[in-house]
C-alpha cells in the first residue's frame, strides 16, 4: 500500500487558519458611554449592528432594538435638528435634558427631530433601531441648528358681522415667517343667544408671503345649532404654518362684537 505524506508547511497552514472576527459592542451602547458631539453642526457615521438595547424611557421603548447614545451641549439658546435620514435602517430618536434616568424627556421621532436647546444644558440623544428594524446598521447622524419654525401670527378684529342667514364673519390679519410654505386659519365662534350657546367653525387658506407684510383674512361661520345674532361673541382662531419639514400652530382667542 502506498503512503502519501502531507508537507509540514501545508499542515501548519491548515491548522493556522484565522478565526472570524466579530464586531464588538460599541462603547456608546449605554448613556454612560455617550459620545460628545462637540459644536454644531456635527455629523457622525457609526456601525451599530452589534449594539444592544436597554430601555431608558422615551417613545421607542416598546418597539426598539440596538441603540447608541450621544451628548450635545449648546453654548447658546437655539433650535436643534437631529436627522438620521441617511441611515440604512429604521431609527427611533429620543432626546433627554440631562441623564435619561434622572433628567427630563424632551421629545421623540423617527428620522427627524427638532427641539429647543438651552445654553449650558447637556442633551442625551438616543438612536435606536425600531419600526421594523430589529438590529442596527450603518448610522448616519447629523445634528445642526434648525431654521425658525413656520409660524403664522394672526390678529382678530374686534368687530365682526352677521347676516340675515345668521352667519358670522370674523376678520383679521396674518403674517407668515420666512420658512412658511403653506398657511391656514381655523375659526371657532361661540355666542350665547338666550339660553343656548351657538357654536360653529370654518377655515380658510392664507395668502401670505413668507416673511412678507401682513395680509387680511376673512372666515364666515355657520352655527351648527342655531343662528348668530348681533352682540358679543368669542372667536377662537388657530393658525397653522407648514413647510416640507414641519408644521407650527398658534392659538388666539378674542372677544368680537357682531354687527350688521
Amino acid at each position: 500500500m502506498r503512503r502519501f505524506l502531507i508537507p509540514l508547511s501545508l499542515a501548519f497552514a491548515v491548522i493556522a487558519m484565522p478565526t472570524p472576527a466579530f464586531a464588538a459592542v460599541p462603547g456608546n451602547d449605554e448613556p454612560a458611554g455617550a459620545v460628545d458631539l462637540g459644536s454644531l453642526p456635527a455629523a457622525v457615521t457609526q456601525d451599530t449592528t452589534e449594539a444592544t438595547y436597554t430601555p431608558h424611557g422615551g417613545c421607542t421603548s416598546g418597539d426598539a432594538g440596538a441603540n447608541v447614545w450621544y451628548t450635545l451641549t449648546v453654548d447658546a439658546d437655539q433650535r436643534v435638528v437631529v436627522d438620521t435620514a441617511g441611515s440604512d435602517y429604521n431609527t427611533g430618536l429620543n432626546v433627554f435634558a440631562g441623564d435619561p434616568d434622572t433628567g427630563g424627556f424632551v421629545g421623540c421621532s423617527e428620522r427627524n427631530l427638532r427641539f429647543d436647546g438651552f445654553s449650558g444644558v447637556t442633551y442625551y440623544i438616543e438612536i435606536a433601531a425600531c419600526c421594523g428594524s430589529s438590529t442596527g446598521g450603518q448610522l448616519a447622524l447629523s445634528v445642526s441648528q434648525a431654521p425658525e419654525p413656520p409660524a403664522v401670527s394672526v390678529t382678530v378684529d374686534p368687530n365682526g358681522q352677521f347676516d340675515t342667514a345668521g352667519r358670522a364673519t370674523i376678520t383679521g390679519t396674518a403674517s407668515c415667517a420666512a420658512t412658511v410654505q403653506f398657511a391656514s386659519v381655523e375659526v371657532f365662534v361661540s355666542q350665547r343667544v338666550g339660553r343656548v350657546i351657538i357654536t360653529g367653525q370654518n377655515g380658510a387658506n392664507l395668502d401670505c408671503e413668507p416673511g412678507g407684510a401682513e395680509v387680511p383674512w376673512s372666515v364666515t361661520v355657520t352655527g351648527g345649532n342655531g343662528l348668530y345674532r348681533g352682540g358679543q361673541a368669542t372667536a377662537s382662531v388657530q393658525s397653522v404654518g407648514c413647510n416640507t419639514s414641519e408644521c407650527a400652530s398658534n392659538f388666539t382667542e378674542a372677544a368680537v362684537r357682531l354687527r350688521r
